[in-house]
């Protein structure tokens, strides 16, 4: 039987589900990093981002009526985010132009995730993205799935700076993504309480405190 010739196709074990997809994101994803053909910019912190009305607009009531409405961003066609912060925001506009972000620690210890997504959420919700939220949420139950690692250093201070924003950067009725927290964290509770960094963060935020509460409670009624 004659070797395949030059030209054969290569054979490879991934087949993509949805090229045209694929294609698709990947060119979104080259118009976001080259900014060719941007009509609209976002600055925070030193940081410029090139992006373009019709497509942050699509998925984001806020810059729809940044870019669209009666305000100097719509004359200036740009924007500044002083209050966030640039890492975050690259999300956001990945998520904007892709419908995904990139977990980035994902490969070393997925558990290291829990702020980004934290954050994601709470700028999600700050610029009226209802679709990102929903995906910190999905990245944010992944993640919290390798609760192991709560046992190591590392593991247990990111943990607990996840539990300080998610009480304060989102609103007391917003519960998308305490909920998770309080969900993963239920059986881990013991530990955490001996914990003299949580027991700071318990009465530095009341809310929080409440909501621990409340869930172990209403655990302990169903038993």
């Amino acid at each position: 039987m004659a070797p395949p010739s030059s030209s054969s196709p290569v054979w490879s074990p991934y087949k993509d589900p949805d090229p045209p997809k694929t294609t698709l994101v990947n060119s979104f994803k080259e118009l976001l990093a080259s900014g060719k053909g941007s009509d609209f910019t976002i600055t925070c912190r030193g940081q410029t981002f090139n992006v373009h009305k019709v497509i942050v607009c699509s998925r984001s009531d806020f810059f729809t009526v940044a870019c669209w409405g009666d305000f100097k961003e719509t004359e200036s066609n740009r924007i500044d985010l002083p209050g966030d912060h640039p890492t975050i925001i690259n999300k956001m506009l990945d998520y904007l132009y892709t419908l995904d972000y990139i977990d980035d620690r994902v490969a070393t210890s997925p558990f290291m995730n829990l702020t980004v997504h934290v954050l994601v959420y709470g700028t999600a919700d700050k610029y009226s993205i209802a679709g990102l939220k929903d995906l910190a949420i999905e990245k944010m139950e992944d993640s919290l799935s390798f609760f192991g690692h709560l046992t190591t250093a590392n593991g247990t201070q990111e943990l607990l700076t996840a539990i300080k924003f998610a009480w304060t950067t989102t609103p007391a009725s917003d519960k998308g993504m305490r909920g998770p927290i309080l969900k993963h964290c239920k059986e881990w509770l013991d530990l955490l309480l001996e914990m003299e960094a949580f027991k700071t963060a318990m009465v530095e935020i009341p809310d929080m405190a409440y909501d621990f509460l409340a869930q172990e409670v209403k655990d302990r009624f169903r038993r």
